[in-house]
């Protein structure tokens, strides 16, 4: 809450509208700290919310159906009666990138590719003991128990909170953070910044053996402020617009997480 209000204060320059989940969405987000923050073995970080992703429900990587169950792993019944409320909207809002919260029929392929990808890694034999392998059901239920282990050892997060957008024209071009003006940059998420103030929390908090990042610029970052005091290990990220990810990025993520040792 302290990161979200910091970066709020920063603001953004002419032009450029920034959403902050961690406002609208807050409790989506905190059911996602509350049941998954604490010390894990491995902290797994990317850039920023994608728009059909964690802007929509607060969740990291969190493309709406793999949000749904990850949320849901806490207490189900609870979830389904809050599902169509949980997610408020951002303080300016562009036409052209609504937020409908759960109910956004638009899929995030970088989290689908993230999730369906890494969480085999956390499967176990004895998950195809239970049903026919043919069953969807159980195929559904073999990869949630997955998850849960994979969350039980991973912490996945964001280095910053927010996503911009171009917000001049109707379309409403996504922003990354590297391509934000230097100035601004610097003071949202550069050395000193909220972001890494929060990132040197979580390390300190959870405790990790290493750091996964997703790219050159995390990579940079993550570097620059954890020094030598975390493993760093680098993955391609999954986004569409990584032309070696839309060529079996799961089989090519999870041989480099074996071979490098960071999955046991």
């Amino acid at each position: 809450m302290r990161l979200s209000g910091e970066l709020d204060a920063i603001g953004t320059p002419d032009g450029i509208v920034a959403y902050n989940p961690l406002a609208y969405a807050w409790a989506a987000h905190a059911r996602y700290l509350d049941l998954f923050g604490g010390p894990r073995r491995i902290v797994i970080a990317g850039m920023n919310p994608g728009p059909w992703g964690m802007v929509q429900t607060g969740v990291p990587f969190g493309n709406v159906a793999t949000a749904k169950m990850i949320i849901g792993l806490g207490d189900p019944r609870a979830w389904s009666a809050e599902a169509d409320s949980i997610v408020g909207k951002p303080a300016t809002l562009l036409d052209g990138r609504p937020v409908r919260g759960f109910r956004c029929s638009r899929d995030e392929v970088s989290g689908r590719r993230f999730w369906s990808g890494l969480a085999p890694l956390w499967a176990r034999e004895m998950d195809d003991d239970q049903q026919d392998d043919g069953d969807r059901a159980h195929g559904q239920q073999r990869f949630l128990a997955a998850l849960r282990r994979m969350l039980g050892e991973c912490f996945v997060m964001n280095l910053c909170p927010l996503a911009f957008f171009d917000g001049r024209p109707q379309a409403a071009p996504n922003i990354t953070p590297d391509k934000l003006p230097k100035d601004w940059r610097d003071r949202l998420v550069g050395d000193g910044s909220p972001c890494a103030a929060y990132f040197a929390d979580m390390l300190r908090l959870f405790r990790p053996e290493v750091v996964v990042v997703m790219g050159a610029w995390v990579e940079k970052q993550v570097m620059r402020w954890a020094g030598s005091a975390v493993r760093v290990f680098r993955i391609p990220h999954p986004s569409p617009a990584n032309p070696a990810s839309n060529k079996g990025w799961a089989g090519l993520v999870q041989a480099a997480l074996r071979e490098g040792g960071v999955v046991r």
